[in-house]
């Protein structure tokens, strides 16, 4: 044998009624209703996606995103949000809190991110729960 390796080959399966119904030999695929074509469910997904967009951009709330992806749970995330819940709740300060996924730096995690309106975004990194009363002042 040489030095590559070979595989075998898989045995050939047999095939299932739904293989050869009628509309899996025409090239019909399951997933997609006759009336609907692949653009045309995009495009409704796109006006969605932008209707949420502009609710969001217009929120006259601020908005404080935590990154919480499993880098950011990892390093204290979970706790940060409940630290700026309490914050709020303390204050009475309508905000909303989005948790985000990681965005790639993870050494720099829990991420906060605080957009107030009108303002721009503000990035904290290394944020731990005792300075979410400094940065929300």
């Amino acid at each position: 044998m040489s030095a590559k390796t070979s595989r075998a080959r898989p045995k050939a399966r047999a095939r299932s009624s739904s293989a050869t119904s009628p509309s899996r030999r025409r090239g019909h695929r399951r997933d997609v209703r006759a009336t609907e074509t692949p653009g045309h469910a995009l495009k409704d997904r796109r006006k969605v996606a932008e209707k949420q967009w502009a609710k969001l951009q217009d929120d006259t709330r601020p908005v404080i995103y935590v990154g919480a992806g499993s880098c950011g749970r990892a390093a204290g995330a979970t706790e940060v949000i409940e630290a700026i819940e309490a914050r709020l709740k303390e204050k009475k300060v309508g905000a909303r809190i989005i948790e985000v996924g990681c965005i790639g730096p993870c050494y720099l995690e829990p991420l906060v991110d605080i957009k107030m309106p009108d303002q721009p975004r503000v990035s904290y990194a290394n944020v731990e729960p005792k300075r979410i009363p400094k940065i929300l002042e």
